[in-house]
């Protein structure tokens, strides 16, 4: 009988030995391996620190903040004032921070105007309207911009969910407690969620999706709950709002604009680039209720060929792209600029 029970232990203890091998295996694999995770993730500390700001977590690299050059202001305290807020689109990925587009308006507003002009692109990569607003909402009153250009583009109603020390955007999947996915609900499933790679990703993997509110439900919450608070601040500031709309860049300008027009006029479900169609008509009848201003890339640049001014098929600009974008943006700019200045009457 002894012997018996000495076997079972045995074989009980080499089945968790093999077990515990074949999970410290397979977490070095998937951390060696790094596959792209069923959700875009934020770790504290890998490239940038993790803050939290309004209970948002946000983050930024010093050189963005250097980028953003919100000293200007101190600087130049009587030049014009330009605030930027985007995502990587605006950022600029693999662009000289001298060839972004922010820069290039820069210099059209000086040449226009004769001065200083300062142009505060706080822009960064990953980040969606709920990091941008918990960002500019202290930096509006306390800079108080004479023009807000804030960019549109698809993630924009999406947010973040901070578990330990990582900041999740799961997207449209199944969550439980804690607001979050999970393969069971306990604390547990919290340890190794926080600390496994390997737990990490199998949970985002088997994760249930789930279907997605109506364009109209989403992106009518977003505008109207989430926008609109940014358009009155900077209105209470005195400045105006410019909302660019950027375009997906796989297909030629031409081929996107007949199919988000398309998707105007059926009630069929239609696809990504049909439901940002819908989404950015809705965007820009707000932006006409809030007084706004409204500028549509795809319809700006559809003379462009798209292959020759996109860094990939996705949403990035290379820095001929920058130019193209400058030189539509920019007008506008010198034009407003010189409108509140009084020097030519307002269009």
């Amino acid at each position: 009988m002894a012997d018996r029970l000495a076997r079972v232990l045995k074989g009980l203890v080499g089945g968790l030995a093999g077990l515990g091998l074949f999970l410290a295996t397979g977490e070095g694999l998937l951390r060696w391996l790094n596959p792209t995770p069923r959700a875009q993730i934020v770790r504290d500390g890998e490239h940038m620190p993790l803050q939290e700001r309004h209970g948002v977590p946000v983050w930024w690299s010093p050189q963005t903040e250097r980028f953003w050059d919100l000293g200007c202001v101190e600087r130049h305290p009587d030049a014009p004032r330009v605030m930027l807020i985007g995502d990587s689109i605006f950022r600029g990925v693999l662009v000289e921070d001298e060839r972004n587009f922010s820069a290039l308006v820069r210099q059209q507003a000086e040449a226009a105007t004769g001065g200083p002009v300062c142009v505060m692109n706080v822009s960064e990569p990953g980040w969606s309207f709920q990091q941008e607003w918990a960002v500019v909402q202290d930096l509006l009153p306390k800079l108080k911009p004479d023009l807000v250009i804030l960019e549109a583009w698809s993630n924009q109603p999406e947010y973040y969910v901070q578990v330990g020390d990582a900041a999740y955007r799961f997207g449209p999947v199944v969550r439980g407690s804690g607001d979050r996915p999970h393969l069971f609900e306990g604390p547990l499933d919290d340890l190794l969620f926080r600390r496994s790679r390997l737990w990490e990703y199998t949970t985002l993997a088997l994760a249930q999706s789930q279907k997605v509110g109506e364009v109209e439900e989403v992106w009518g919450a977003f505008l109207f709950d989430r926008v609109t608070p940014l358009v009155e601040a900077v209105t209470a500031g005195g400045g105006e709002l410019l909302v660019v709309a950027s375009p997906p860049l796989h297909q030629p300008f031409e081929a996107t604009l007949a199919e988000r027009q398309a998707a105007l006029v059926t009630e069929e479900e239609v696809g990504q680039v049909g439901n940002l169609g819908r989404a950015y008509a809705m965007f820009e009848a707000w932006t006409q209720l809030y007084g706004a201003a409204w500028i549509d890339l795809a319809v700006e640049l559809k003379a462009e060929p798209v292959e020759l001014i996109r860094l990939d098929e996705c949403c990035h600009f290379n820095a001929r792209g920058h130019e193209a974008i400058a030189g539509v943006v920019g007008p506008w700019v010198v034009g407003r600029l010189k409108a509140r200045s009084g020097e030519v009457t307002a269009p």
